[in-house]
């Protein structure tokens, strides 16, 4: 009978070597798959089905290439209502570790919106179209359980974007354009949230002034505390710059605004009044605690020299002005 017990150990390693050799293949040719137009148009028809399940509106996707194991594109994706597009995204990329997922983690080293465009409009009710464009289900349960996993996504991009509002209730002419938006920023969640925003700017131009209003700003957030590390705003003929930081904890601010200059003609479509052509050179600084707030206007222009005016202010549910002072040199009546 022992001299069965070889033939029965070849037998079995045989079968194991086949077995191992089969999940092998399948392997590869499911890792393969992943790159084949037929397993992208499954992917893209079943998001679109599951997508229009979730929506008040209809939505489209042109075509998913790439390799669903580490990185992908989906091309022309639309949300419509009603015949009208709300949003359109030319181009979405993803590069992603799939093996993060084993420790309860999605991370993504690169996040690309490229050519998005979005529709806002108000209807006669006072209601945009898309503030109920996510069906919502009032029969579901909140879950107020807390989860480990986490969401890392280190390089989010976005690109030549352009925004169209219509809101005749909020702005004065009604409409507003965002255009040439240009983002790149991180975001964090574990057990807090972190989040930066390394560059932002875009062109914003609605009816009264001459020319767009350019827009610049740099931010940050992590441990309750936001950091405000540029932003900049170019009328053409108004320069204003800001920067400042405010911690939540325990309510400390300090900020700094500079205008060089403020051209008071930038007010005139504003006011619908006469303001003369006029520049200021005006620097307003802020610090300290919401419930003893510090804060100092320089300033300098035509007809007056060295204004200044200090303040100390509460800033809560009930506000109060502490103290107030004021100066200012050569006067010109």
């Amino acid at each position: 009978m022992s001299e069965h017990k070889p033939h029965i150990i070849v037998r079995l390693l045989k079968v194991l070597g086949w077995m191992s050799l089969s999940l092998i293949l399948l392997a590869g040719i499911f890792r393969l798959s992943l790159k084949t137009a037929m397993v992208h148009n499954l992917v893209k028809d079943q998001a679109t089905s599951i997508g229009n399940e979730y929506l008040n509106g209809e939505l489209s996707i042109g075509g998913i290439d790439g390799d669903l194991w580490k990185d992908f594109s989906i091309h022309d994706m639309e949300i419509s209502s009603e015949g009208d597009s709300l949003i359109y995204l030319e181009k979405l990329h993803l590069q992603y570790n799939i093996w993060d997922l084993l420790n309860q983690t999605f991370t993504a080293s690169e996040l690309e919106l490229s050519g998005l465009y979005a529709n806002i409009r108000e209807d006669d009710n006072g209601e945009f179209n898309i503030q109920n464009l996510v069906k919502t289900d009032s029969s579901a349960v909140e879950d107020t359980t807390s989860t480990s996993f986490g969401i890392d996504l280190q390089h989010i991009t976005l690109q030549n974007s352009d925004l169209d509002l219509w809101a005749p209730s909020l702005l004065p002419d009604s409409s507003l354009k965002v255009n040439q938006l240009n983002a790149t920023a991180g975001f964090q969640l574990f057990d807090e949230i972190s989040a930066s925003l390394d560059a932002l700017s875009f062109r914003l131009k609605e009816g009264r002034l001459p020319q767009p209003i350019s827009f610049e700003m740099a931010a940050s957030y992590q441990d309750k505390v936001v950091t405000l590390d540029q932003l900049l705003l170019d009328t053409g003929r108004s320069l204003f710059t800001a920067n400042g930081r405010s911690n939540f904890s325990d309510s400390t601010l300090t900020a700094q605004l500079n205008s060089q200059p403020f051209a008071l003609s930038d007010l005139g479509p504003y006011l619908e009044t006469y303001i003369p052509d006029d520049q200021l050179q005006l620097s307003l600084t802020a610090g300290g605690r919401l419930d003893s707030l510090n804060l100092e206007l320089n300033g300098e222009g035509t007809g007056f020299d060295d204004l200044l005016m200090v303040s100390n202010l509460t800033v809560g549910e009930t506000s109060s002005l502490n103290k107030f002072g004021f100066s200012v040199k050569n006067i010109d009546l």
